[in-house]
């Protein structure tokens, strides 16, 4: 029994597991497996992988750091408000709350490595919104942006922002 360990958007093999145990978190799919690849089919979605063989038992996928989880968050984030995003105020700022820590951590090591997908993602979120001469949230400085404009077409934040006299 061959075993291997692969992690790519979401799908996963267990860690020594044999190939027919390939799956999602969920457990279910069909595995195919030829000439050093993996094909995963669920739902009309293939997913091809590089097969590992077991010369490699101890194959551990790293874990991302806060701050690869935090840029994460905030590329899902504008991605929602790109496509539509209707949450209250309050949803609004804690869904940002990633891009303040982000700041936060600006300097560190970590972050400086893969800032280039914060300025790639603020870039996006800067063209989505409507610029105000006032912070959105408290007494934020302008050069924390995302305070400072709000989203085009989010009715019931646009509504919460009118009720606080923000607009």
């Amino acid at each position: 029994m061959t075993c291997f360990s692969v992690q790519q958007h979401g799908f996963y093999a267990r860690t020594s597991a044999p190939p027919s145990t390939f799956a999602t978190q969920a457990d279910h799919g069909t595995v195919f497996r030829s000439s050093g690849f993996i094909r995963f089919v669920h739902g009309g979605v293939i997913k091809t992988f590089r097969y590992v063989p077991s010369v490699m038992p101890n194959f551990v996928v790293r874990e991302p750091s806060d701050i690869e989880r935090w840029i994460s968050i905030y590329e899902w984030f504008v991605e929602s408000v790109r496509v539509g995003y209707d949450m209250c105020i309050y949803e609004y700022t804690n869904d940002l709350s990633c891009r303040d820590q982000l700041e936060r951590h600006r300097d560190d090591p970590d972050a400086r490595a893969v800032w280039w997908r914060v300025v790639a993602a603020d870039a996006a979120f800067r063209e989505l919104l409507i610029p105000k001469k006032c912070s959105i949230h408290g007494d934020a400085p302008p050069k924390h942006f995302w305070f400072w404009g709000y989203p085009d077409g989010s009715p019931e934040l646009h509504a919460d922002l009118k009720s606080m006299d923000a607009l």
